[in-house]
């Protein structure tokens, strides 16, 4: 790996951390490049190492063995505070009982001489991109959720730092919240500031929107990295449970054709696989059952006319609104298997719970995972 490109390389980093009686979690070989002028995602379930991997680029913990370098230049020796990374942890961390033009006049006295001329014209200029001018006088305890994020990011980015960690930002924020700070992030990553943005997330719809780059980890691994269509070609069935948005159908996968129960009804139902993606699983324990995992997007209340894709029957059990916004439907086929999946190109109000309804499947799309 090249570690003198512009942005953060991690080479080799290994950490465990020291616990008697049991098992300690570890990162082992961890190697990343994560670029200026992108967002990188660590995507990853609670517990699976994102918040670690922050801690070890910031140099809050320190790592065992392996090296960070920062435009070329090795930082990992670089105690936490000298690393030119400002972290935004889950909860932001501001004194309480102080005025945000407080909270963020302390980073005058923490960043390099040579900027402190600069740190007013700084002070306006970030504030108001982030929306927060007029908050300068508030005291904290008086910010909303968003808000107080926002100051930890304007904190942060005062710092003028080349790279920005930002752990689990959405966490605490509703969604409408949640899409301001991604637009944010957005604005930030394309602004002249030349820095690198490392996102630690488990919020897929977060990821995809402001992602350029992903990481997906698990128990302190990687298990597929780059943009999002070679994340989805190289995922294995972790992956594709760990990302979410995928509805996953069991079956098997026999010459030409993906083979599934349908219902006791109708028998199987046979979808080509022709144009799908077919991702091999690295694994080395072989599961005979055959996975296809299709974004929830493609899957679809049939409309009249519409004959390019494969159709299922069942029964309509519950109707409700969607946590990524809209209505989605759970559909039973039979009293062991159901789908959960969003109402598109079709009309809510003629839904009824008992009705009949047909979830029509791609030819083209969708990833089999073999294990």
């Amino acid at each position: 790996m090249l570690t003198n490109k512009a942005g953060l390389t991690l080479k080799d980093i290994t950490f465990s951390y020291k616990q008697k009686g049991s098992k300690a979690f570890s990162i082992k070989n961890f190697s990343e490049f994560c670029s200026r002028r992108k967002v990188t995602c660590i995507l990853g379930t609670s517990g699976s190492g994102k918040t670690t991997l922050i801690n070890l680029i910031s140099g809050f913990l320190k790592i065992d063995s392996g090296s960070l370098f920062l435009d070329g230049r090795e930082i990992h020796q670089l105690r936490f505070g000298k690393r030119s990374t400002a972290t935004v942890g889950q909860r932001p961390e501001l004194l309480p009982h102080q005025s945000v033009e407080k909270n963020l006049g302390i980073i005058q006295h923490a960043i390099q001489s040579k900027y402190r001329d600069e740190f007013e014209n700084d002070l306006l200029n970030i504030t108001s991109q982030l929306g927060i001018a007029e908050l300068l006088r508030k005291n904290i305890q008086e910010l909303s959720g968003g808000e107080l994020q926002r100051v930890a990011i304007a904190r942060a980015l005062l710092a003028k730092p080349s790279v920005l960690l930002l752990d689990e930002p959405t966490s605490a924020l509703d969604m409408l919240t949640a899409d301001y700070l991604a637009n944010l992030l957005l604005a930030i990553n394309n602004s002249p500031n030349n820095i690198a943005i490392i996102v630690a997330s488990h919020d897929r719809r977060l990821c995809y929107k402001i992602g350029d780059h992903f990481v997906v980890i698990d128990n302190g691994r990687a298990l597929a990295s780059g943009n999002w269509q070679q994340i989805l070609e190289m995922a294995n069935r972790r992956v594709f449970e760990i990302l979410g948005g995928f509805e996953r159908i069991d079956g098997q996968l026999q010459n030409t054709d993906f083979v599934i129960n349908a219902n006791s009804r109708t028998n199987t139902l046979s979808i080509p696989i022709e144009n799908m993606h077919i991702s091999k699983c690295k694994d080395e324990n072989i599961i005979t059952n055959d996975s296809l995992f299709i974004p929830r997007n493609y899957l679809r209340l049939k409309k009249e006319g519409n004959n390019n894709n494969k159709s299922i029957c069942g029964t309509i059990h519950k109707l409700s609104p969607s946590v990524l916004g809209g209505m989605e439907v759970e559909i039973k086929f039979n009293a062991n298997t159901k789908w959960t999946v969003p109402v598109i190109n079709g009309e809510e109000k003629t839904l009824l719970v008992g009705g009949k309804a047909e979830v029509i499947l791609p030819e083209k799309g969708g990833f089999i995972v073999k294990r």
